[in-house]
């Protein structure tokens, strides 16, 4: 029998104003959810702000072990459109890795 698998999400930072076409690197280290490595994608959600289509893209993911055993997972969010976007981060997560 399969065991069920438990995936969670939860919003993380809050940027406005990221301008057209421009893009913003992150760094995720520590934290509310403890152990980084049981994160395994990110996704950049648009808000309101003015009308217009919104399109976000996250790349660059890497997931890293420094020397002191600490996680971090570092991406980039960029703005696709010409028009500037407000955007959350969402971070999606589970328990069994």
């Amino acid at each position: 029998m399969a065991h069920p698998i438990n995936v969670f999400g939860d919003f993380g930072r809050t940027v406005f104003g990221l301008a057209p076409r421009a893009s913003q690197t992150w760094i995720s280290f520590g934290g509310a959810f403890g152990d980084y490595a049981r994160i395994f994608s990110f996704a950049a959600v648009p808000l309101g702000g003015p009308p217009g289509e919104k399109i976000l893209e996250v790349t660059d993911v890497e997931y890293e072990v420094g020397n002191d055993g600490n996680r971090r997972v570092f991406f980039t969010v960029r703005n696709m459109t010409d028009l500037p976007a407000d955007y959350q981060i969402v971070y999606t997560f589970t328990d069994i890795i």
